[in-house]
């Protein structure tokens, strides 16, 4: 006796045709802005986008002198500059002055400049009830305010 089994195969296909979408920003707007005056120069970041941001400056330069920043709200960690506040859309960071070593720039009878160099991340929650903000790959912070999480490594 010899059995078998036939089988079927089916395919079935639709499709429905969709209107309309919605834009959704994956990442945050910030803008650099920047005061050159004599040798010094005046910088703070704005945040341009419709969310929530955390930024951090990094300053360079060959006759880089002293750098003042407000240290309620800016934290030197390495080579950057982390501001400790989230900023919202529509608000600026306050400023960072960065001076040249005119000195230096005289002895050496060179020019001098002052780069800078900002990166802002759109702040992620943790999702509980206190809404702690998780901490970007490779960043790293003192004490950020509005709860930054110290469990989540970076």
């Amino acid at each position: 006796m010899i059995t078998g089994s036939i089988g079927t195969l089916a395919y079935f296909t639709d499709y429905e045709d969709a209107e309309g979408g919605a834009v959704i920003q994956l990442e945050g707007e910030t803008e650099l802005h920047e005061t050159p005056e004599d040798d010094k120069k005046t910088i703070w970041i704005e945040n341009t986008g419709d969310c929530d941001v955390i930024v951090r400056v990094a300053i360079y330069g060959s006759f880089l002198g002293k750098v003042e920043a407000d240290e309620k709200d800016w934290v030197k960690d390495g080579e950057y500059w982390y501001y400790k506040h989230i900023l919202e859309p529509g608000q600026s960071t306050s400023e960072i002055v960065a001076h040249v070593d005119v000195e230096a720039a005289k002895e050496a009878e060179h020019d001098f400049e002052i780069i800078v160099v900002h990166e802002s991340e759109r702040v992620s929650y943790d999702g509980t009830p206190e809404n702690k903000v998780v901490k970007p790959e490779g960043w790293k912070y003192p004490d950020i305010a509005k709860g930054m999480s110290e469990e989540v490594e970076g």
